[in-house]
């Protein structure tokens, strides 16, 4: 075990797109350096059985709740295993096999240095590319990314590309509480990257972003329920309603 980097994959239900994701994830695994903890959300799929069979296979960690409990429940759990057991870098990666693993020495180098605390990918920067985007992704994601930048005074090109590497030092901040029950869902990562705009040093850099060609199954978010969850954390967190 490196004991340095820990990648974390949370996964619900993605029997049909993960396995590619977990054989990049162990190509690059010895180039690279980093362990793996992968955790499944209570799928119902065939997606725990084979992330078993995988992390048996290839050593990883591995997180399974008996019921669907949210992503941020299971970004939280993630989290935790890299704490408890001694890692310096975190990062977490999509388990639908949009991110770019050849890439993520963008994203922990940086961390691993010292130079910053989080560093978090983004499809609109030089550099970065979206290949199959969403119409409507085109369009929602620069006002989302203005509107957060506006409210936080720091400037973000993609507040909604979540891939990132983070210091799990961070995370050990009293102000950081992520017991929190209303963080269960999509909130927590844009908790999060709330506190580390406030006080750490944070970086962007371009990462690619492919969307499946059929444009299916991209996403779990729903409309308005889910994209709440996105927006309440920084309503919540600036009007001091929650902390």
């Amino acid at each position: 075990m490196s004991r340095r980097i820990i990648i974390g994959m949370a996964a619900y239900n993605e029997r049909h797109r993960i396995e590619p994701v977990i054989e990049e994830l162990r190509c690059y695994q010895d180039a690279y350096d980093y362990d793996v903890v992968v955790g499944d959300d209570g799928s119902t799929d065939g997606t725990y059985e084979l992330l078993k069979k995988k992390s048996d296979d290839y050593g990883w960690g591995i997180i399974r709740k008996d019921r669907n409990m949210g992503v941020g429940s299971m970004i939280r759990s993630l989290i935790y295993y890299g704490r408890n057991n001694q890692y310096e870098v975190f990062m977490i990666v999509s388990a639908n096999g949009k991110t770019d693993i050849e890439n993520l020495p963008r994203l922990f180098t940086p961390v691993l240095s010292g130079e910053y605390d989080y560093v978090k990918g983004s499809r609109y920067m030089k550099g970065g590319k979206m290949v199959n985007m969403p119409r409507f992704r085109l369009f929602a994601i620069p006002v989302f990314s203005a509107f957060v930048s506006v409210m936080m005074r720091k400037h973000l090109t993609d507040v909604t590309y979540l891939v990132n590497a983070s210091k799990l030092s961070i995370y050990n901040d009293p102000d950081i509480n992520l017991g929190q029950e209303w963080l269960e869902r999509y909130g927590m990562e844009y908790y999060i990257l709330y506190y580390v705009l406030r006080k750490y040093r944070i970086k962007e850099v371009p990462m690619t972003v492919r969307y499946p060609s059929d444009g299916q199954g991209y996403t779990k978010i729903k409309p308005i329920t889910g994209w709440w969850d996105m927006i309440k954390p920084w309503l919540l967190l600036i009007l001091r309603i929650r902390r």
